[in-house]
């Protein structure tokens, strides 16, 4: 089967770089049932894809749980009875240490860093837009605008996107050593 032209010199290059993986890939694509993008990297459906995927919602969702959690002032958990809040005392540590590994988790478990950081930062996009239209009423329609409280959702930002970015990073460095060839060995 002939590819297209290049659209792009980067394609040219590609193709000229790597002509056995181009035609690995073409042949591969004939003889398995797996759909090829033009790069050559199968996508499969198989239950490691599916447990990734499913690893990665139950971690977005639980940091958007946990932060939801955060965002709600003290003072509204002690008037439905939870003067410590929903989370007992002796889970802090834990809870504490579960808002950095999450993030990290999610760049850990993308292929790609912009769905990483995209990932990482969603449950702080839409926590931080839940509480500032929910405490409208209260503290009136600027909060996320007022020096302390931008800094403050502008730094949970940036800390979650830094991890996401740290773990896609792991994951990346983790692959490289996977793969790469063994010297001296036959």
């Amino acid at each position: 089967m002939q590819r297209p032209a290049p659209v792009s010199e980067r394609g040219a290059r590609e193709r000229v770089s790597y002509p056995a993986a181009s035609s690995l890939a073409a042949s591969a694509a004939s003889t398995s049932g797996r759909r090829e993008l033009d790069d050559g990297r199968a996508h499969t459906s198989g239950p490691a894809a599916i447990a990734r995927v499913a690893l990665l919602t139950l971690s977005v969702l639980a940091e958007i749980i946990l932060l939801l959690i955060a965002l709600v002032p003290q003072s509204e958990w002690a008037a439905r009875g939870l003067p410590d809040g929903p989370i007992p005392r002796a889970l802090y540590p834990l809870v504490a240490g579960l808002f950095y590994v999450l993030p990290a988790l999610t760049g850990l478990l993308a292929r790609r860093w912009q769905i990483a950081v995209l990932l990482a930062t969603l449950p702080a996009w839409l926590d931080l837009g839940a509480f500032a239209v929910a405490a409208a009423a209260r503290i009136g329609p600027f909060y996320l605008a007022q020096e302390p409280h931008a800094s403050g959702a502008v730094g949970t930002l940036e800390l979650f996107a830094a991890l996401g970015a740290l773990g896609w990073l792991a994951r990346t460095g983790l692959l490289m050593a996977l793969n790469r060839p063994k010297v001296g060995r036959p």
